[in-house]
């Protein structure tokens, strides 16, 4: 009883949810998801189509389309854990601690009952979510989790825990209350040791060789490779090095430790932490609690913000720059170009000014090589507080990063760089040429108008509009006013509304962001990313509320009149004020609707929407949405073949099978 708990497998969409604790979770290309509430379990995987509950404990063990899978449940009063293995996908769930910890094709899981550890590598997806708390990064009770979605790195900390991962190499260290994991993927070699350990693997021809000493406040971690040494403690965060000369480039994309030979510069990022650390007649300057970090040698620059976990080294002319998930990037001669995407295409070199960019979580780094200048003062760098908006003006150059959605528009001598976190890289110089995006190979012509801080994106010329979503979805509107939509898979949805000019403004909030333009008279607000207290997309502004889907078109509604015909090619609309709802949505009008607790509902595309004006979960993947209610236990499930609408007040378990068409209570 007291349980609600809805599995959806459509085109790897799926989520998650709890109602008592108000969390869930979504995993887009992993269709993973467990769930927990009053010791029950309800486990599905996509590839195999299998969901186990149970109220107490069990060790299942099935077989379905030639996949072998392994359950392993263990429970008590207020823990969970699991142990899955299937097609090399993993994840582990604590609810005590809520952590919640998915690697979507990682290699090895290991868990440690007593210690709570879990062991992981490959790199794809990590995430933890906890009752309003952030995906990518939160503390809660001492526990520190740091998530980088796109390059699969992350650094967790709990009760003094330590936990590193690099990606490339697949080495992954982890303690936590005095407990040690080592796993290399390259060696398969594991150990544990609650105390202490010394563990010696070759990797990929190289002898490592770690010592490990942990204690409850301190995490000692040394590393010897060919007489060089790294040593650290977590407490002090110190990091000491020798052989001068000597060259050392550890977990290639993620960078975490590199060496520069002629300075032998060794930068290490942790969340709140940075130490740099050079033998050669170097300046060290560190600062635990501001985590700034800058040290000049030989004309370098090294510049590191807390949250962005950035360093930017210029030396001679040499530009190298450093970022915790990613790779090191080096160039030479002044107008070279250095163009690079990998993972999370966090940064972009532009050949005339060679521009520096890179976002993370809400620090913003802007460099300009030809001025030479690095300015954070208040005249040209505005910070608003409440939306975590940065703008930044500097030789005809603007600059603008939103703490939510993650995305940030450059300009820069008629240049532009975009870029959101997901992947993709929006680029384009001079006006009115060409705009690239990096991750479907497609190409459009937009041209961007920057306007102050209360309006942050006011897109106004030739009518034409660019806005991106977090999940790599790219909404284009050009001059003859038509809207293109442009998602991961190539697919272009095209049609006119009004023929007229399309006025945007975004605004953004830490729960929320929002699109809101003016066409025609109609006030259409988008519902774009992420938001706090389990709550994705989400958008209230006087009772009046319309959600944008990005499988779907426009949904508009116009304040006088509540319910509104629509252009050719306007998909559907939507409209609550108050306790009133109506839905359409292409000639199928599918409303659910109660008194003080209103539940929309409507197919197409394989999608469903939902919202609720109180606390709404709107999920959504490329291919299918996936939408939840919790007030009264509320439970919505769509598959692309049946729509299946469940109430239960608080006592009942759901499960749907789409190949059989099986709905079990």
């Amino acid at each position: 009883e007291c349980i609600s708990v809805v599995k959806f497998s459509e085109c790897s969409s799926l989520f998650w949810y709890s109602e008592f604790s108000s969390v869930f979770w979504f995993s887009e290309c992993s269709s993973v998801f467990l769930f927990n509430e009053c010791n029950s379990v309800v486990l599905f995987i996509e590839c195999s189509s299998v969901v186990l509950f149970s109220e107490c404990n069990s060790v299942i063990s099935f077989s379905e389309c030639n996949f072998v899978i392994c359950f392993m449940i263990w429970f008590s009063e207020c823990s969970l854990v699991v142990l899955f293995s299937e097609c090399s996908s993993v994840f582990w769930f604590s609810e005590c601690r809520s952590v919640f910890l998915f690697i979507e094709y990682s290699s090895l899981f290991w868990f440690n009952e007593c210690n709570s550890m879990v062991l992981f590598n490959e790199c794809s997806s990590v995430v933890k979510f906890s009752e309003c708390s952030s995906l990518f990064w939160f503390s809660e009770c001492s526990s520190v989790f740091w998530f980088s979605e796109c390059s699969s790195v992350f650094w967790f900390s709990e009760c003094s825990s330590v936990f590193w991962f690099s990606e490339c190499n697949s080495v992954f260290l982890f303690s936590e209350c005095s407990s040690v994991v080592l796993f290399s993927e390259c060696s398969s070699v594991f150990e544990f040791s609650e105390c202490s350990s010394v563990f010696l693997f070759s990797e990929c021809s190289s002898v490592l060789l770690f010592m490990f000493w942990f204690s409850e406040c301190s995490s000692v971690f040394l590393f010897r490779e060919c007489s060089s040494v790294f040593w650290f403690s977590e407490c002090r965060s110190v990091f000491e090095f020798s052989e001068c000369n000597s060259v050392v480039k550890f977990s290639e994309c993620s960078s975490l430790f590199w060496f520069n030979e002629c300075n032998s510069v060794v930068l290490f990022i942790e969340c709140s932490s940075v130490v740099k650390f050079s033998e050669c007649s170097s300046l060290f300057w560190f600062s635990e609690c501001s985590s700034v970090f800058l040290f000049n040698e030989c004309s370098s620059v090294v510049l590191f913000s807390e949250c962005s976990s950035f360093f930017w080294f210029n030396e001679c002319n040499s530009v190298v720059l450093f970022i915790e998930y990613s790779s090191v990037f080096e160039f030479s001669e002044c107008n070279s170009v250095v163009k690079f995407s990998e993972c999370s295409s966090l940064f972009f070199l532009n050949e005339c000014n060679s521009v520096v960019l890179y976002i993370e979580c809400i620090s913003v780094f802007l460099f300009s090589e030809c001025n030479s200048v690095i300015s954070f003062s208040e005249c040209n760098f505005v910070i608003c507080e409440c939306s975590s908006v940065f703008w930044f003006s500097e030789c005809s150059s603007v600059f603008w990063f939103s703490e939510c959605s993650s995305v940030f528009w450059f300009s820069e001598c008629s240049s532009v760089f975009w870029f959101s976190e997901c992947s993709s890289v929006f680029e384009f110089s001079e006006c009115n040429s060409v705009f690239e995006f990096s991750e479907c190979n497609s190409v459009f012509e937009f041209m961007v108008k920057f306007s102050e801080c209360s309006s942050l994106f006011w897109f106004s010329e030739c009518s034409s509009v660019l806005w991106f979503s977090e999940c790599s979805s790219v909404f284009l509107f050009n001059e003859f006013s038509s809207v293109v939509l442009f998602s991961e898979c190539n697919s272009v949805i095209s049609f006119s509304e009004c023929n007229s000019v399309i006025w945007f403004m975004i605004w953004f909030s830490e729960c929320s962001s929002v699109v809101l333009f003016n066409e025609c008279n109609s006030v259409v607000l988008f519902m774009v990313l992420f938001s706090e207290c389990s709550s994705l997309f989400w958008f209230n502004e006087c009772n009046s509320v319309v959600l944008f889907i990005e499988c779907y078109s426009v949904f508009e509604f116009n304040e006088v009149n509540p319910v509104v015909g629509f252009r050719e090619g306007t998909p559907g609309f939507w409209f609550q004020e108050g306790n009133s709802g109506f839905l359409f949505m292409g000639g199928s009008p599918g409303v659910l609707f109660s008194r003080g607790n209103p539940v929309f509902l409507f197919s197409e595309c394989s999608s469903v929407f939902w919202f609720s004006e109180c606390s709404s979960v709107v999920l959504f993947s490329e291919c299918s949405l996936v939408v939840l209610f919790s007030e009264c236990s509320l439970v919505v499930l769509f598959s692309e073949c049946s729509l299946v609408v469940l109430f239960s007040e608080c006592s009942s378990v759901f499960w749907f099978s789409e190949c059989s068409s099986v709905f079990e209570f």
